[in-house]
């Protein structure tokens, strides 16, 4: 099947025009970046999209093209709209031929904050649309996450207390909560935590085709490819950029490359002597990138290609297979302490949708739980008893341990939907009270809130449309909370979408005003209740 990478697509339904950034699946889904004023960047079926020749040409950035510095944007909306969480994080695009040089990875357009005020309302216009765009989706944009994340300052307390623990040695958390109830929202808030007290952050979303938990090497390269470091933003330069930074630190080499001294990394160690013998072999390079990224490679034409070819220090396959889970573990292990070594907190790995470990058969999940608990293993060490790792598998010729030297300062962080009487999910825990569930339902006061930035954000996009007055905005939280009591909302992915369908027939419906919206809000609720007292 032909690659569609850069093909001008008209997008049937909304009727707008786009350009294809990445692939997936063989090429049957596409990732397209629609034009403004929509903007979303979005996976689509093959079908859905038909490529012209004589479509519009692609949007270019203002900010490019001027060649300014882009100033920092507002502090409702802190950064860039890059891509979305976990998915366009590399897990699935279609990987590169071995001797084509690194592309860079995809991004949004640069962040812009533009002096001129009728510029820097059309700038607010579009990063408002996107925003809006994903909120009817029920999904909060990761560089909109403070502007829209309410109810959740016991869990602030919960997490920050967690990456405390990081950086003194390791912390685990499990986030557990029903289906719209706010988990990737969680773990965003997390990813910026996170950033800002100086961790390297990396995620993946588990899913049953590409990312699934008993692959160990694809859920490690999705880590890889979504790799962020404080400082750096989507466009940033990733492991690329820390193996750069370590090989000019003879103490971080020694720490991972001398074997006389007990120091010896089987991946890290080879990757670290032979990225500074390749200093000047861009495509060599780039290979031996491919391969510490978990990436597929020939092993013997890599072998001929480095520079350090000791048998000693010999490159180990990083395979694909389900059996490997000590040997991904080790080196996300060994990750974490190299960016320790490099003077940042440590690494914190997020992983979400963990419930697809029930679509495993009984052999595979086992295989999941073995990858599972050596990232606790790692993230723990020393104070796991002795038995946690026994009976889990460690596969392959050469055996490698499930962890690095401790402490790795290594945070992990789950997020999975629990399934009502079961707890298999997290059977591979050391102690249950490392789960956390996840408020279902919010209070008067916070849904409040909620409505209150959900319209201020509306308004970037559409400042025409007249905000909810105090009374307005009290039955709204009124009735989102019997809602949600009551059952009528399921979740607060439908509170959010409810308030996006009220923000719109206030702006496009003549007649609707927010006391309407606020009637017909409330009779939705109370209908079924009387039914049922009835």
């Amino acid at each position: 099947m032909t690659s569609m990478i850069g093909f001008r697509v008209l997008v049937g339904r909304f009727r707008c025009h786009g350009t294809v950034v990445a692939e997936r699946f063989g090429g049957h889904e596409l990732f397209v970046r629609l034009d403004p004023p929509i903007g979303l960047v979005i996976w689509l079926r093959r079908p859905e999209v038909t490529a012209v020749a004589d479509g519009p040409p692609a949007p270019a950035s203002s900010g490019a093209a001027s060649g300014a510095a882009p100033a920092t944007p507002p502090a409702a909306i802190e950064s860039s709209p890059e891509l979305p969480p976990g998915q366009p994080a590399g897990s699935g695009l279609r990987e590169r031929p071995r001797d084509e040089p690194a592309r860079p990875r995809l991004e949004e357009q640069p962040r812009q904050d533009p002096v001129d005020p009728e510029e820097r309302a059309r700038w607010r216009g579009r990063v408002g649309r996107n925003v809006v765009e994903a909120l009817r989706f029920g999904i909060v944009p990761r560089y909109a996450v403070e502007a829209l994340s309410v109810g959740l300052e016991r869990e602030r307390r919960l997490f920050a207390a967690d990456l405390a623990r990081a950086r003194r040695g390791g912390s685990v958390r499990v986030i557990s909560a029903p289906y719209g109830s706010g988990k990737s929202h969680a773990l965003d808030v997390i990813w910026r935590m996170a950033l800002h007290e100086d961790f390297v952050v990396a995620r993946a979303d588990l899913d049953a085709f590409e990312c699934q938990a008993n692959h160990p090497r694809n859920v490690y390269r999705s880590l890889v490819k979504s790799l962020r470091v404080p400082g750096e933003d989507a466009r940033g330069r990733g492991l690329v950029g820390l193996l750069d930074r370590a090989v000019l630190s003879p103490v971080v080499v020694d720490s991972f490359a001398r074997r006389r001294r007990g120091a010896w990394h089987e991946f890290l160690g080879p990757t670290l002597l032979n990225w500074q013998g390749l200093s000047g072999d861009a495509a060599g390079k780039d290979y031996l990138y491919q391969w510490i990224s978990g990436e597929d490679v020939d092993l013997d034409d890599l072998r001929a290609r480095v520079a350090v070819r000791t048998a000693r220090q010999a490159l180990l396959s990083l395979g694909s297979y389900t059996t490997l889970s000590s040997h991904f573990t080790y080196l996300i292990s060994g990750l974490a302490d190299l960016v320790r070594l490099l003077g940042h907190a440590g690494l914190v790995v997020l992983l979400d949708e963990a419930e697809h470990l029930r679509l495993l058969s009984v052999e595979m999940e086992g295989r999941a739980v073995d990858f599972f608990k050596g990232l606790v293993a790692s993230a723990l060490g020393p104070s796991l008893p002795v038995e946690y790792l026994g009976g889990s598998y460690q596969g392959g010729r050469k055996k490698i341990p499930f962890c690095w030297r401790p402490p790795a300062n290594l945070g992990l962080v789950v997020a999975c939907t629990p399934a009502p009487g079961q707890d298999d999910l997290v059977s591979w825990l050391p102690d249950k009270s490392l789960v956390t569930p996840l408020p279902g339902r919010l209070g008067e006061a916070e849904l409040t809130s909620l409505i209150e930035r959900v319209d201020a954000t509306y308004r970037w996009a559409f400042p025409a449309v007249p905000p909810p007055g105090p009374q307005d905005r009290r039955r709204l939280a009124l009735a989102f909370e019997s809602g949600l009591e009551s059952g009528t909302f399921k979740n607060l992915r439908e509170v959010v979408q409810t308030v996006v369908n009220g923000l719109d027939l206030v702006r496009a419906r003549s007649g609707w005003s927010w006391a309407r919206v606020a009637d017909e809000i409330a009779s939705f609720v109370e209908g079924p209740r009387r039914d049922r007292e009835s």
